[in-house]
């Protein structure tokens, strides 16, 4: 068991994902051939790097994911903690499109909600 501290009060651990699987904070659904950026957890790579809220995602590690289904494109994005996974994303602030290298970490539930190890 994990045993955190936020505010000098004891918090426990709820979930944590299996060792070998870490990811980079969002949550993705569907979109016509891409995949839309529905929830950025607070405090993960994802937010870190300034991936937002109804952002596409178009590739992932230079793979146009217009073919993939949804889990194909999470497969894809998920990986062994601490690695890196390039994803081109296609702003939903000005539709322009960037290319950002994000580290996979491995994030742990608790009751005060998602952790990321560093």
């Amino acid at each position: 068991m994990v045993t955190l501290f936020f505010a000098c009060e004891k918090t426990r651990t709820i979930q944590a994902f299996p060792d070998r699987f870490a990811g980079v904070g969002i949550e993705l659904e569907k979109e016509g051939q891409y995949a839309k950026v529905i929830r950025v957890i607070p405090a993960s790579p994802a937010e870190e790097v300034g991936i937002r809220v109804n952002d596409l995602i178009i590739a992932v590690d230079n793979v146009n994911i217009a073919n993939l289904s949804l889990a194909e494109v999470v497969d894809r994005i998920r990986g062994i903690p601490k690695t890196t996974v390039i994803l081109t994303i296609e702003s939903s602030k000005d539709k322009t499109i960037n290319v950002l290298a994000v580290k996979r970490r491995r994030s742990i539930l608790t009751e005060q909600g998602y952790i990321f190890e560093e």
